[in-house]
């Protein structure tokens, strides 16, 4: 005979709550897109800078591609 154990209400409500910490948990651990990175903060700021400043011409400094 095959048989089930059926938790109470306060053991329904306690695995309830573990598996929602671990869903949330599971959203906390997504690894952050580089350009989210890039973007965030001072880098953001510089990145944007840097490309008003191409796009408009400015500050572009040319190197010869020597190989070695």
């Amino acid at each position: 005979m095959l048989r089930q154990a059926v938790p109470s209400g306060r053991e329904k409500r306690a695995i309830l709550h573990l598996l929602r910490t671990i869903k949330s948990q599971r959203k906390l651990d997504i690894p952050e897109d580089t350009t989210e990175y890039l973007m965030r903060g001072i880098n953001g700021k510089k990145l944007m800078e840097a490309i008003r400043d191409i796009e408009e011409g400015r500050n572009i400094v040319y190197h010869d591609l020597i190989e070695v």
